[in-house]
């Protein structure tokens, strides 16, 4: 056995040594020593914390850290350890704090001199606590700072690019992408992204180009296959899209997304629940552990109406130890759907042990707390959230929920139907002697876009199929003659959404954005179950074609408004209902639950949704 080094410089070199080539109890024992006897040299005690974290021991990596922090309190290399250390154990408020003491203690740089990795590392890392905390939009300035400064660090711009991917902005996004793919045309990774930006503006052409170049470049790994699978689905070339999909299950490059894409690809063509689920029950006899093909499994029982078939995959996953907290959660809701409040909420204690951080935890438990008869417990849980989130859509409406069953006064301040439901008869767009005469040729262009038979995952709509077009970059006449009609409604309602008190109306910016839009087709005993749009600030229901024949149930096919789409204790039924006509633009706050009464009568309902977003005005 070596002799212990004399010299604190010998242990630290030696220490290295050994923990470069993972010897992690030889580098503890050389360190140790040193360490307990107090010598004050931040080296021994830094790599002490890097040893200790590798070696699973949070508590001493900690201790060891801090101490080499007090030690050398301005050396960044410790300070940044802190953070990703607190990222990886889930306490993203001292991570935070962490990162931003890097940007802070940073040294000036000189124009034109490139970012130093601890810097980068320290955005990176700011920028993944402030997502998990729900604030992505607090490290832009960082961010711009440096890109005013002259940085071109590709990290930095990728950043930025993710951040407004995170915000909401893709446009933003697919810009900066644009840009590094001109500065980097050869970068595969680069062009996987540019390709991704498309994907999420739906620009199924430009995305589809983009992806085939970077697998011609070289792009690896599951996220190029995931983009060239939307993209070809997105252009309606479905059987290419499927065998993508198939490519990177066989291959081994499937995660939970493509999984997630595939089952529910074949699905959307066949309805069949058999025929949609071989491919991961293939996997399972496979790799009973494997998280995506679970999820997509019970995915797939959940769509099809077989909830205890899903609570069955989820818990015989469990079983065979999977440890994720994505599966207590989606246990949760599947509990919730059965009745089963009580086991709804303990799986969402099991997910919120796992990690306390996950933004679906506490939707999870102010759900079920709904659903327990517990609206205090639920107000409490979202008025936290919106105390940092103000224009979360899902909080809001969970908080309304809750107002409501309290008798607080406060739930008619965010459920107001008179002032902010409104419907609107657009005008006869130019070229077309007549509004019927328009709607009847928007309704045959809509059924040759609608090429599904049933609907997609995650979504309210039931017995009915949507598109996947981006409905904005048509270059159809009559698509863009609807843009055109619905723009004043639009601006009408912002106006008078304008001067309702509280969130709703300060969001007004003076302009806006269409956030997403699509078309719906609902068949007999087709309805959509009370829903939100989560991405949105207004949202609505433009009425192209509804069933005519009487039913025995009045609202048939009615929009109604205001019963949850969770159970609740006691339930609430809906407060308000409109009445659909062709031409008729509903438009109503993205957060109020709202849902169809279903119909019987043997026509077919095609409706055009969208969200809209505030912007400021373009000067």
């Amino acid at each position: 056995m070596a002799s212990a080094p004399p010299t604190p410089d010998g242990a630290y070199n030696a220490a290295g040594t050994a923990f470069q080539a993972g010897r992690l109890d030889e580098a503890h024992s050389i360190l140790l020593p040193w360490v307990q006897a107090g010598v004050p040299d931040a080296r021994l005690h830094g790599l002490l914390g890097f040893v200790l974290r590798r070696s699973g021991d949070v508590p001493g990596a900690e201790a060891a850290l801090a101490s080499a922090r007090r030690l050398a309190p301005l050396e960044l290399v410790y300070i940044l350890a802190q953070g990703e250390l607190m990222t990886a154990v889930g306490r993203m408020a001292e991570a935070e704090t962490a990162y931003r003491d890097v940007l802070a203690l940073a040294p000036p740089r000189a124009t034109g001199q490139p970012l130093a990795k601890p810097v980068l590392d320290a955005l990176e890392g700011l920028a993944s606590a402030l997502l998990a905390q729900g604030r992505p939009s607090e490290v832009l300035p960082f961010l711009q700072a440096e890109v005013d400064a002259g940085s071109r660090d590709l990290r930095l711009l990728f950043l930025q690019a993710q951040i407004h991917r995170a915000l909401g902005q893709p446009e933003a996004a697919l810009e900066i992408f644009e840009q590094c793919v001109r500065e980097h045309p050869q970068n595969p990774s680069l062009r996987h992204n540019l390709a991704a930006g498309y994907a999420d503006l739906q620009m199924w052409p430009e995305a589809e180009r983009a992806s085939a170049e970077s697998f011609r470049l070289g792009a690896r790994g599951e996220a190029p296959w995931l983009v060239r699978g939307r993209a070809l689905t997105g252009l309606g070339r479905l059987s290419e899209g499927e065998d993508i999909y198939r490519q990177a299950v066989e291959q081994g490059l499937a995660g939970a997304e493509i999984h997630r894409d595939l089952s529910q690809l074949i699905w959307m063509q066949t309805g069949d629940l058999k025929e949609s689920s071989a491919p991961q029950r293939a996997v399972l006899a496979r790799d009973p552990l494997n998280l995506g093909a679970t999820t997509a499994l019970a995915k797939l029982h959940q769509v099809a109406g077989d909830l205890e078939g899903a609570q069955a995959v989820v818990r015989k996953a469990l079983q065979v130890g999977a440890r994720d907290v994505s599966l207590h959660l989606l246990l949760s809701d599947i509990d919730l759907s059965l009745g089963d409040a009580a086991s709804s909420r303990a799986e969402a204690e099991r997910a919120r042990a796992l990690d306390p951080e996950h933004p679906g935890t506490w939707a999870r438990l102010c759900d079920a707390d709904l659903a327990l008869g517990r609206p205090d417990s639920a107000a409490a849980t979202v008025e936290e959230i919106l105390s940092f989130d103000p224009h979360n859509v899902t909080a809001t409406a969970r908080l309304a929920t809750a107002y409501r069953l309290m008798g607080d006064p406060r739930y008619k301040t965010l459920y107001d139907y008179e002032t902010s439901v409104q419907t609107y008869e657009i005008e006869t767009p130019a070229g077309w002697s007549s509004l019927p005469a328009y709607l009847s040729d928007l309704a045959s262009l809509l059924t040759r876009l609608h090429s599904f038979r049933k609907e997609p995952f995650d979504q309210s709509l039931r017995n009915g199929s949507q598109t996947s077009q981006n409905f904005m970059r048509s270059s159809d006449p009559v698509l863009q003659a609807f843009f055109k009609a619905i723009d004043a409604p639009i601006r009408a309602h912002m106006q008078r959404i304008s001067k309702v008190p509280g969130r709703l109306g300060r969001r007004h910016l003076g302009d806006y954005r269409i956030a997403g839009c699509w078309s719906v087709f609902l068949r007999p005993e087709g309805f959509h179950a009370g829903h939100i749009h989560h991405q949105g600030w207004l949202s609505s229901a433009f009425y192209v074609e509804v069933p005519t024949q009487p039913s025995p149930n009045p609202r048939a096919g009615w929009i109604k408004f205001g019963e949850p789409g969770q159970p609740t204790q006691p339930k609430l039924e809906a407060e308000h209902y409109i009445q659909p006509r062709p031409g008729l633009l509903a438009l109503f706050p993205s957060h109020m639950w709202h849902g169809t009464v279903p119909f019987t009568s043997p026509e077919r309902r095609i409706t055009i949704a969208f969200d809209v977003v505030p912007r400021m005005p373009v000067r």
